[in-house]
This record gives C-alpha cells, sequence and structure tokens, in this order.
C-alpha cells in the first residue's frame, strides 16, 4: 500500500503576497471531519496546491499574514488533496492550484 501523501505547513513570520498566473485556479471547499479538505479532481492527480484555512477573494494577488495558516498539499492518484489535520474540521479552506 502507498504511503499517503503528507501536506506542509508553511512557518512563516512576514507577509507573503502570492501573485497568480493565468494557469493557476482557486476554488473553495471545507475540511471535512477527518481534516481532509473535500475539493476532489481526479484531472489534477500528482498536482500541487496551497491550502488557506479561511476564504479569500479572488484577486491577482493573494496576501498571506504571519497569523494565517497555510499549508503545501499534493493531490494524489484520485485526485484527493492531503490533509491538514483533524483540529480543522468543518474550517472553510481557499485552494490555490498551480
Amino acid at each position: 500500500m502507498p504511503r499517503p501523501l503528507q501536506s506542509k505547513p508553511w512557518a512563516h513570520v512576514c507577509k507573503i503576497l502570492i501573485k497568480l498566473s493565468y494557469t493557476d485556479k482557486i476554488e473553495y471547499c471545507k475540511a471535512d471531519d477527518r481534516g481532509l479538505p473535500d475539493f476532489r479532481c481526479r484531472d489534477l492527480k500528482n498536482h500541487k496546491a496551497t491550502v488557506i484555512l479561511g476564504h479569500r477573494e479572488k484577486a491577482s494577488v493573494i496576501k498571506i499574514y504571519p497569523e494565517d495558516e497555510v499549508w503545501t498539499c499534493e493531490f494524489n492518484k484520485q485526485g484527493h488533496l492531503s490533509g491538514i489535520g483533524i483540529v480543522n474540521k468543518g474550517a472553510d479552506l481557499t485552494v490555490i492550484i498551480h
């Protein structure tokens, strides 16, 4: 059985600006009871995504503040995103697909 994908939390201490390219997509979802984002897409298998706790408006630049929780996640072969932790169950998420 393959090892499950791991999400990597960001360790940032200052404001970060993420400039989106024309190929980046922004989607919104919630974390389920196991801390997994409920956004799934088979076409995105093996892609990476940036997941931000909370809802962010669509813009050409996304601002990340030091108090924000952010992860780099991966889509598996079935198109499921890696988890962000059970403590975040039910939370609104912003997913930036790269």
